[in-house]
């Protein structure tokens, strides 16, 4: 059986399913041989007969036929059979490549020096998946009080890895992560990082990052009450969405002061801030996105803000590369709450279709479902919304990317049967589909990229609380055939 593991996929395929159909065959006529022998010797055993004795007492008759090698390929057929359908697909079954990336991983010695001590996952450090250059992923974690550490696939099965940290050694620790990164066109990573009150930029190439940039902003507030999201453009330059206090607001403020910053390159030697909105007040948080950013069209910026109390969605858009003309718009109006109505995750994602208009996938506060904003023009004045599945406030929230043909793909949780769930959207139609199940939970967040092939790409933590404690892993799920419609 273990050079079964050996062949290549479909002979491994037919021979799995001839093995099989051989053993369901082999197993039954020894079963009953073993049944028949025991309690013949326990019949001798009780009667204090020898076992030759009991032979005289069996039926006589002719010996047994020889077996006829002809019934063999009838008796093969339920396992070619079903190879074959596992090798056609003919329903269009999903296919699912997964793996537990963490099974193997040996436990850490702990270490009271900084300089010596190795980066740690942990169930809740999560951040996002990219695909990096090549066939590489690349997963960063980061969370409190610790530096952002990546960890590194050296190809879409995640079967060789490595863990390092991402920012430069000898840093103080700080309190708060940094904010979600941004793949750049030639495939390397960029991460935003807060050093005390300055906003700084990390480049990073597999699990090596190098200070890119001087200081991009400053700010008054604590670095997690300001929301940061990076995108990349295709000439090479970004654009930060900011959000902070409006300092006029004094000192409780009642508004935020939305702003894009761009950068000419990843150095961002001169960035270039322009305030775009003034909304009321919201809550930003490293580990729970509410501020996405994405470019459309032309290099057009588009951003997205979640207010996680009462649901409310702006969606700011520009005409111009510059945003000299930004519109804001609320597809998703909000709904009647207070400050203790905040959930325990949140937040939400957005991506732009090639003919600019936006997509936006969120958890609802008012019933905490999922669901899909599907954003009918670029500046999302018209949008439908779509309800993906039922949720609730301690599931993470879901994953958007956009397949190569355009379409949403939505990665969420089932609560009801513990699946991770995939969502294929096309026109006004979402199909979703189950592709993983977990032990307990599926961690504070869900994160998709497309890797080197288009297969969307998920990485999740699969974590339960038993003895001795909460044990967790990091899975790395792939669909394999979600073809276009």
């Amino acid at each position: 059986m273990q050079g079964l593991r050996l062949l290549p996929g479909p002979l491994a395929a037919l021979g799995w399913g001839v093995a099989g159909t051989m053993l369901a065959l082999a197993i039954t006529p020894f079963q009953a041989a073993v049944v028949a022998r025991q309690f013949l010797h326990c019949m001798a055993w009780r009667t204090q007969v020898d076992d030759s004795d009991l032979a005289h007492g069996l039926p006589h008759g002719s010996p047994p036929r020889p077996v006829r090698l002809g019934y063999l390929p009838a008796a093969l057929l339920p396992g070619v059979l079903f190879s074959g359908a596992v090798l056609v697909n003919p329903f269009g079954w999903p296919e699912v490549a997964e793996r537990n990336v963490t099974e193997s991983w040996p436990p850490q010695d702990f270490s009271a020096s900084v300089h010596d001590r190795r980066p740690e996952l942990r169930p809740f450090d999560l951040q996002a998946i990219h695909t990096g250059r090549g066939e590489r992923l690349i997963v960063v974690m980061d969370g409190f009080d610790d530096h952002a550490s990546l960890l590194e696939c050296a190809d879409p099965s995640c079967l060789k890895t490595s863990f390092e940290w991402a920012e430069p050694r000898g840093r103080a620790s700080r309190r708060e992560p940094g904010a979600a990164g941004a793949r750049l066109p030639d495939g390397r990573l960029l991460l935003p990082t807060w050093i005390s009150n300055r906003l700084e930029l990390l480049t990073c190439e597999a699990t090596r990052c190098l200070r890119s940039s001087a200081t991009v902003a400053t700010t008054r507030s604590p670095p997690h009450y300001v929301g940061v999201a990076p995108a990349a453009r295709q000439d090479g330059g970004l654009v930060l969405a900011y959000a902070d206090d409006d300092p006029t607001s004094g000192e409780r403020p009642t508004h935020d002061l939305v702003s894009f910053i761009f950068c000419a390159d990843t150095n961002c030697a001169r960035p270039e801030r322009r305030q775009v909105a003034r909304l009321e007040t919201s809550v930003y948080s490293a580990t729970n996105h509410t501020l996405a950013a994405a470019v459309g069209p032309g290099n057009r910026p588009v951003a997205a803000r979640l207010n996680p109390v009462n649901g409310q969605i702006h969606v700011i858009s520009c005409l111009d590369v510059a945003c000299h003309q930004p519109t804001v718009t609320r597809p998703v109006s909000p709904a009647p709450s207070s400050t203790d109505d905040l959930p325990w995750t949140f937040g939400l994602a957005m991506a732009v279709r090639p003919d600019g208009r936006p997509v936006i996938t969120y958890r609802d506060p008012r019933d905490q479902a999922n669901k899909l904003l599907d954003c009918r023009t670029p500046d999302c004045a018209q949008a439908d919304v779509r309800t993906l599945g039922a949720g609730d406030e301690y599931q993470p929230v879901p994953a958007l990317v956009l397949d190569r043909a355009g379409r949403p793909l939505v990665a969420f949780e089932s609560p009801e049967r513990r699946r991770l769930m995939l969502a294929i959207c096309t026109g006004s139609r979402c199909e979703s589909i189950p592709v993983s199940t977990n032990r307990g939970g599926f961690g504070q967040r869900l994160a998709m990229t497309l890797n080197a092939d288009g297969n969307p790409t998920i990485a999740w933590i699969d974590h339960k609380l038993a003895p001795p404690g909460l044990s967790w892993n990091l899975h790395v799920t792939t669909p394999l055939n979600l073809t276009p419609d």
